[in-house]
Parts: structure tokens; C-alpha cells; sequence
């Protein structure tokens, strides 16, 4: 699961960015589509990289990409 304060993040860069004021549930999927590409195109296989803590702020997690 994302963590409330990381949606109200991407909420916030993604209305910055597009013009666009996302519901929690919309930021969700976006969200979650986002970090299944990032994770695709790297190809993070590593679960101790997966669920390290990012730079940004921003925790990675495994999950079923259902939330």
C-alpha cells in the first residue's frame, strides 16, 4: 500500500504538472501504474532495493498491484 502522504504528494506533483486535481482513488491507480512501469523498466528484482526507502521520500513495496 501507498502511504497517505505519498498520494497527497503525487496528488499535489500531478496537479502541478497537468493541469489536473486527481481523487485519492484516481492518485491510487496512477500511482501504483507508475511505480509497476519504473519497477518494469529497471527491472527491480531485489527485494531489499524494492523495499528500501527512496531519496525522494517515496517507499517501494511488494504487493500484488491491487491497491
Amino acid at each position: 500500500m501507498i502511504p497517505p502522504h505519498n498520494i497527497d504528494e503525487f496528488k499535489r506533483l500531478y496537479s502541478r504538472r497537468f493541469g489536473v486535481k486527481l481523487s485519492d482513488a484516481d492518485a491510487r491507480v496512477k500511482a501504483r501504474k507508475l511505480i509497476n512501469l519504473f519497477k518494469s523498466v529497471y527491472r527491480v528484482d531485489d527485494p531489499q532495493v524494492v523495499n528500501s526507502k527512496s531519496p525522494h521520500g517515496l517507499v517501494y513495496t511488494e504487493d500484488d498491484g491491487n491497491q
